[in-house]
């Protein structure tokens, strides 16, 4: 463990706390209404908590992807040689201080969510999600505070990948965007992403895990309890949403099919030259079948 690591996760976690708190002000004070004021006035109070909430999700999954990839795949921190081993201890108890930098942000991030989701249960998700970020909340909190787990931690802290693109999703919906190659891509974007950050990653996880087995003797209870209990669970639920994005996206690609096969027979209607004299909006104007002849605008 570095020297000047054993409180790196707490002033993180502080700043991160300040940060993610200041983020939600921000969003639901002047970021949204001034962002998307036609759409905003129209949403729903429960809209508009989800809207603003996906500020802090979007930011905290941009930084801790960015800070669990530097780690896990661009350092030798946890490198799983004989002479890392022999240098650097067992993996289950290497601490770095950018490791416990990366769980303090997390924890600032879930204290704030957690706080915002309780106090609107069950607008913000219903008992999967809470359960989800406790059980994420606790995992961090025991990794950081005992310096113990680091790397089953970002491993897991690194699924986080996906957020980005759910939130998106969910945003787009709003905008009323669903028919529009943005929201296919993303979508698509979901599934790869999901596939390979909350289903293939935790395929690895557990196969790490099973590798060093014995050196979870070294950890204590609480880091033992989590570590063999949290991850099952969170695959649970990991697979249990991806059934449903599984649906999804067969549905996306079932549109688009249909909505390319229908673009080499039809054309686009088009706006009678007698409606736009009147000044009409092409999207409030409604056809019918009636001949040319008889087509009148009063």
């Amino acid at each position: 463990m570095e020297a000047d690591s054993s409180y790196a996760w707490l002033w993180s976690g502080l700043i991160s706390t300040g940060l993610f708190a200041a983020v939600w002000k921000a969003g639901h004070s002047f970021i949204s209404p001034s962002l998307i004021p036609d759409h905003y006035r129209r949403f729903s109070e429960k809209d508009k908590l989800d809207w603003n909430s996906r500020y802090g999700s979007t930011l905290h999954a941009l930084l801790i992807v960015m800070y669990a990839a530097n780690v896990l795949f661009l350092t030798d921190a946890f490198e799983d040689s004989f002479m890392a081993k022999a240098m650097r201890g067992p993996i289950v108890l290497r601490v770095t201080n950018a490791s416990q930098k990366a769980l303090g942000i997390s924890i600032g991030y879930f204290i704030n969510d957690i706080t915002i989701m309780t106090l609107n249960y069950p607008e913000l998700g219903g008992w999967e999600m809470l359960l989800h970020h406790w059980a994420a909340f606790l995992s961090v909190a025991a990794a950081a505070i005992s310096h113990q787990a680091h790397q089953y931690t970002l491993l897991l802290l690194f699924t986080e990948l996906t957020t980005p693109f759910i939130n998106a999703r969910w945003v787009f919906d709003k905008l009323g965007w669903r028919n529009t190659q943005q929201y296919f891509v993303n979508g698509i974007a979901l599934f790869v992403t999901w596939t390979l950050g909350r289903e293939v990653l935790f395929l690895w996880f557990f196969t790490v895990l099973w590798q060093h087995r014995s050196e979870m003797a070294l950890c204590n209870f609480p880091i033992r309890l989590l570590v063999l209990g949290v991850p099952p669970l969170l695959f649970a639920l990991n697979t249990f949403w991806f059934t449903k994005i599984c649906r999804g996206v067969f549905k996306l690609l079932r549109g688009q099919l249909k909505k390319d096969d229908d673009l080499g027979y039809r054309r686009p209607p088009t706006v009678p030259w007698a409606l736009q004299s009147k000044g009409l909006p092409s999207d409030q104007i409604a056809f019918t079948e009636l001949p040319r002849d008889r087509l009148h605008v009063s």
